[in-house]
């Protein structure tokens, strides 16, 4: 059944911001009787590049609530049978912060924003010859 949105796009928006601040999902999001299909949320941020930026904030402010909870979480006293469950959950949202969050991550990330670059990787020109082998590039390089 559709639903009928009757709030202003400007209030959605906001809405949907202050959502994903708080640590919920677009599916989430989508689902609630107030706010737009989810199709409908993946178009605003597609074709708003500043709205997209906010977005991206905001699902960082929600990546750090989970964080959030991941220290309340470890603080508490747990009954021993439910170890194991508290466990899980620390190991899952330890795995969402590094790859959310660049800070909690031991890979280096390089960021773009709604762009799509090309990085080139080459060895080529790095070393003309080996200190150990004598080995010599003798291919001429084309920059």
């Amino acid at each position: 059944m559709p639903k009928k949105n009757k709030a202003p796009v400007v209030d959605q928006k906001e809405e949907l911001l202050a959502y994903l601040q708080e640590g919920e999902t677009l599916t989430s999001v989508a689902n609630k009787a107030s706010m737009p299909s989810l199709s409908t949320l993946h178009r605003w941020i597609r074709e708003d590049n500043d709205y997209s930026i906010q977005i991206e904030n905001a699902r960082v402010q929600g990546a750090i609530f989970y964080v959030e909870k991941l220290i309340e979480l470890t603080e508490q006293d747990v009954k021993p049978q439910d170890v194991m469950w508290i466990r899980e959950k620390i190991s899952t949202y330890k795995w969402l912060a590094s790859k959310l969050l660049p800070q909690f991550s031991e890979r280096q990330h390089i960021t773009s924003h709604n762009k799509h670059e090309v990085v080139n990787i080459s060895w080529k020109g790095s070393m003309s010859t080996c200190p150990k082998c004598g080995w010599e590039d003798k291919t001429e390089l084309s920059s």
